[in-house]
């Protein structure tokens, strides 16, 4: 490789060296200068099995007269919403953080040498 492209500026220390072999292209070597976090995503929600018959028939009330009862949008709104959140709650499964399966690999850092 003779070349190294980047949309940021995380590349440094690049040395120059001798092709390896009868070949016509140097050999770089550089420097990544960039730090991962091991993020959590924590629970999100595994739509792929939820019970959608089940959220519809939760949602399948009057909502003329659930709304009715607050006075301004405000309430309606907040009614709604929890309303909403409890059919989720209810009906859609969660699955857990990523991180706590994610491959040991993955969570180990790169060596130096690459």
């Amino acid at each position: 490789m003779d070349l190294v492209l980047s949309d940021e500026n995380f590349i440094s220390d690049i040395d120059y060296l001798s092709p390896l072999g009868k070949s016509d292209h140097s050999v770089l070597r550089f420097s990544c200068n960039f730090s991962s976090s091991d993020k959590c995503f924590g629970e999100q929600l595994n739509y792929a099995k939820d019970d959608y018959v089940g959220l519809c028939k939760h949602m399948d009330i009057d909502w003329e007269l659930c709304l009715a009862q607050h006075n301004n949008i405000e309430d309606m709104w907040t009614a709604f919403k929890g309303h909403h959140l409890e059919g989720i709650e209810q009906h859609i499964p969660k699955i857990s953080k990523f991180c706590d399966w994610q491959r040991p690999s993955w969570k180990c850092p790169l060596p130096k040498n690459v």
